[in-house]
């Protein structure tokens, strides 16, 4: 999809629209991915109608609901409109997750917490809704969003409050990965999701071999999530080069349980097992596990582990593009 609508020509064009004829065929015909979740980023501050197109990403939603989950958003800094605005969105969108993106600025407030007081009274709505699953954007940030607005350490609080509750946290807190570990050892309903950390396959390939060690180590491989960051990335090579991925062989002693991992079943073997996907934008919606569901053994190959300004929100017009959602 897009930040800004449909435009012809170039490659900065293209990037910028998607659409949804391509996104099917980048996931499900050529990404091995068996289900996406769409997920949200408003950027109010930033962009005047929103960062993406919620009714566009719905629709492509309705049209294919064994494929694709819409998620959306919140800002507790909205209050009681925003608490009205929550309800309806739900009933609206038959939501099952939210995504919260806790550096948003909002006037002259540049971010929030877990554990304020107005976030508890919307994750007791969701509660109530039966919305279990929410994605907090705890990762790297760009100019000029505050790195400190993404630390992890309001999770720790939220997720014992709320044990019913699902806390996926999208980039596994990066570049907070030893915190993140430590919160999530503790609380078994926080999860992480791997959207930016795998890329570093290609780019940093021993230090992505310490983060999937380490998320091992702490958490296991059933609350590890795949998520692609589409369209930043494409979920194709990533799934191939993931169950191609071994942990360096001076790293193992270190890592022992990624390493045994490496003999898992490969994705696209002959029956066609596919990924559980999170990247346009990322999260187990309906669903939460490990990432990767795959087909049956191939001999001979090593293989990796599976593993929304104004004074009343206007979320519906303003939030996650289906293919490029929040940074």
């Amino acid at each position: 999809m897009s930040t800004s609508g449909a435009s012809s020509g170039g490659i900065a064009d293209h990037y910028l629209y998607y659409g949804g004829e391509r996104l099917m065929k980048d996931l499900f015909v050529d990404g091995h991915v068996d289900h996406a979740i769409f997920q949200p980023a408003r950027l109010g501050a930033f962009y005047r109608t929103g960062f993406g197109q919620t009714e566009e990403a719905f629709a492509l939603t309705r049209r294919h609901p064994g494929k694709l989950t819409y998620n959306h958003c919140f800002d507790p800094r909205f209050e009681e409109a925003g608490l009205r605005q929550l309800r309806e969105d739900a009933a609206r969108f038959g939501l099952k997750g939210f995504k919260l993106y806790t550096a948003e600025w909002k006037g002259d407030s540049r971010g929030y917490q877990l554990d304020d007081p107005w976030t508890y009274r919307y994750l007791e709505a969701c509660r109530e809704l039966g919305i279990r699953n929410i994605h907090i954007h705890k990762g790297p940030t760009i100019r000029p969003l505050d790195r400190d607005a993404f630390d992890v350490a309001d999770v720790d609080k939220a997720a014992t409050d709320f044990t019913d509750l699902n806390f996926v946290v999208e980039h596994c807190g990066l570049p907070r990965l030893e915190d993140f570990c430590w919160i999530a050892t503790q609380e078994p309903n926080v999860h992480a999701g791997l959207a930016v950390a795998i890329p570093f396959m290609h780019t940093r390939p021993r230090y992505f071999a310490q983060i999937i060690g380490e998320l091992l180590y702490w958490l296991g491989e059933d609350r590890i999530q795949f998520s692609s960051d589409y369209a930043l990335w494409t979920p194709k090579w990533l799934v191939e080069r993931f169950v191609d991925f071994g942990i360096p062989e001076d790293m193992t002693d270190e890592y022992p349980a990624a390493h045994r991992r490496a003999e898992e079943e490969d994705p696209r073997s002959e029956r066609g097992g596919h990924v559980r996907h999170r990247g346009a934008r990322r999260g187990p919606a309906s669903r939460t596990g490990g990432g990767l569901t795959c087909g049956p053994r191939s001999s001979g190959r090593r293989r990796a582990p599976p593993s929304t300004p104004s004074t009343t929100p206007s979320w519906t017009n303003r939030s996650p593009t289906s293919a490029s959602s929040a940074p």
